[in-house]
């Protein structure tokens, strides 16, 4: 579907998709790492008791117990073996970032508000330290090194992460939610459109069909632009196109 507010017809509501792709197995695994740097004769169940303390790995455990099984596995190993924080790191986010793609376009309308602001927050705050490292969040590459998130974003930010991704998958596990289709949300993605060009010009939403081949700034830029026009929607409309975002692949 092409928006009659830009000169370039070719732009289409799959850019949308494609500007959230690459976020979401960047998440999820901050508040783990500082708890795993290490230590002798550690057990499942001492690795248990402390993902217990974290509301994102509690959800996990209570909505697909294989997976956390597999998650407490990929430590407890680590650990043992020594293996170093940058390869656990990577493991932690591809695994779950496979979970959070399963349940974020279903979970709760509160919970994907509270993600999406998180999200915003993040890429703000990683950007103002470092373009480069903003891009490596957005878009982590295959054994690539990122830096430890935890160090770019406050505590804060990084406690609010691990519990809105905790509400994702926990209300997305419980209650299930429709994803809306292409049209319903249309008029909605016309006017952040819109609001994106106003602000970067016509190109802008074509842009977020190449994010990874731009200036690292603009990509973060544009990106977190993305995210605050559709949450200055109303919050139906918002839910919604949230919705609508996070279930599309590009790819297909």
């Amino acid at each position: 579907m092409a928006w009659p507010s830009f000169r370039k017809p070719q732009m289409s509501w799959r850019a949308f998709g494609w500007a959230v792709i690459g976020v979401i197995p960047a998440i999820g695994a901050y508040a783990l790492l500082a708890h795993f740097l290490g230590g002798a004769g550690v057990t499942s169940a001492s690795v248990d008791r402390e993902l217990g303390q974290s509301p994102l790995y509690a959800a996990i455990r209570q909505a697909d117990p294989d997976a956390y099984a597999r998650l407490r596995d990929t430590v407890v190993d680590a650990r043992r073996d020594g293996t170093p924080k940058s390869e656990l790191d990577a493991a932690l986010r591809s695994d779950v970032g496979v979970i959070a793609r399963k349940y974020i376009p279903i979970a709760s309308g509160d919970a994907l508000i509270e993600f999406a602001r998180v999200m915003t927050l993040s890429i703000d705050e990683i950007g103002a330290k470092s373009a480069d490292a903003c891009f490596d969040f957005l878009f982590p590459r295959p054994g690539g090194t990122v830096a430890p998130i935890t160090q770019l974003i406050t505590p804060e930010l990084s406690r609010r992460d691990d519990e809105a991704l905790g509400a994702i998958i926990a209300t997305g596990a419980a209650s299930p939610q429709r994803v809306p289709t292409k049209d319903e949300v249309a008029p909605a993605l016309g006017q952040v459109a819109r609001q994106l060009a106003a602000k970067y010009g016509n190109a802008a939403v074509s842009d977020l069909t190449r994010l990874t081949s731009l200036d690292h700034g603009k990509a973060c830029a544009l990106t977190s632009s993305l995210y605050k026009e559709v949450l200055s929607l109303p919050r139906d409309q918002a839910v919604a196109v949230l919705r609508f975002m996070f279930a599309q692949n590009p790819a297909i």
